[in-house]
């Protein structure tokens, strides 16, 4: 067996992380499930074949685990069976490309094989608001007085932020 990686899927919804916005583009700040596709390029077929994900960068958190893959005859592809790697942009305001290693073990083979930077991703901008504090306590003042309260509004991130509107509410 040899093996190749042939592509990849990146998702990036919401219901990943928070910070996602669910655009299919990997941005900073931003946590992402990959699922890379393996080819079995060889003339032997490969079974309980394990994939890890291998980055040694600060600026990304990269799943340390193996995925088990289906077993994959000459000339077959696969990705793993509703398993996915996680990536997260732990630095905000990096933007650029990436490349990870990936490892692959497998019954035949008698050591892994790493693919050098096999999966090169592009970090996009994004911007990120934070606001500080996150919650206010204003206490009790009478009819007709003022509260002044400051608030920070920072963006955290890569790209441009643009503030159109604060809108607050009174939930009392």
């Amino acid at each position: 067996a040899s093996f190749q990686v042939t592509g990849w899927t990146i998702d990036d919804s919401l219901s990943i992380h928070y910070r996602n916005n669910g655009d299919g583009i990997f941005q900073s700040g931003e946590e992402i499930h990959i699922r890379p596709q393996i080819l079995n390029s060889g003339t032997g077929s490969a079974t309980r074949i394990d994939v890890s994900l291998v980055y040694s960068g600060a600026e990304l958190l990269v799943d340390p685990g193996d995925i088990r893959y289906p077993d994959l005859g000459p000339g077959n592809s696969g990705y793993p069976n509703n398993r996915y790697f996680w990536i997260e942009s732990n630095v905000w305001s990096f933007t650029g490309p990436v490349d990870l290693d990936v490892q692959i073990t497998w019954d035949e083979g008698t050591e892994p094989v790493i693919l050098s930077k096999a999966i090169q991703l592009d970090v996009k901008p994004a911007s990120i608001i934070s606001v500080d504090p996150r919650t206010a306590d204003f206490g009790v003042t009478a009819p007709g007085n003022n509260v002044t309260y400051t608030l920070t509004v920072r963006n955290s991130g890569s790209g441009i932020l643009t503030v159109s509107d604060i809108q607050t509410s009174n939930t009392d």
